[in-house]
């Protein structure tokens, strides 16, 4: 009876274990054209300094945390910037943060809130053909 029992709880053990929610990133994938169009400001800059502004209630860092991003001279694209003192993150790439490193240069689309994320929040690698065609093409560069 014992080997039962043990055999029963182990089967609910993995049956809980793979029903536990589970937090992931999952955005719809929108063309650099229509993201440009949708944000209030585009613009190139290096992330010189970063915080991490946990809520002091909790004890625990969670996915709800923001961090908060300083960046360096900004090349706008689309509307003047200065505006926004600081960009705003999450924390974690399961909520959608993006990947905050001092030093690194992105192209940001964002709103007059400063929120970026991994959902259209950021001109990836791969896009970086696209936007600058569109650059070219909106005339907010030179042709070469």
């Amino acid at each position: 009876m014992r080997n039962l029992n043990d055999l029963h709880v182990a089967s609910i053990f993995i049956l809980l274990l793979f029903t536990m929610p589970c937090m992931a990133c999952s955005c719809a994938s929108t063309p650099i054209n229509e993201r440009f169009d949708e944000f209030q400001y585009v613009f190139s800059a290096e992330i010189v300094a970063a915080e991490l502004l946990d809520d002091p209630n909790s004890p625990i860092r969670s996915n709800g945390d923001k961090i908060q991003i300083k960046t360096g001279t900004r090349d706008d694209f689309k509307a003047d910037s200065s505006a926004l003192k600081f960009l705003y993150t999450n924390s974690a790439g399961s909520a959608c943060g993006i990947n905050v490193t001092i030093g690194h240069i992105h192209t940001f689309l964002v709103n007059e809130n400063g929120h970026v994320s991994l959902c259209g929040s950021v001109v990836r690698q791969e896009e970086n053909a696209a936007f600058y065609q569109l650059l070219k093409d909106r005339n907010l560069i030179e042709r070469r």
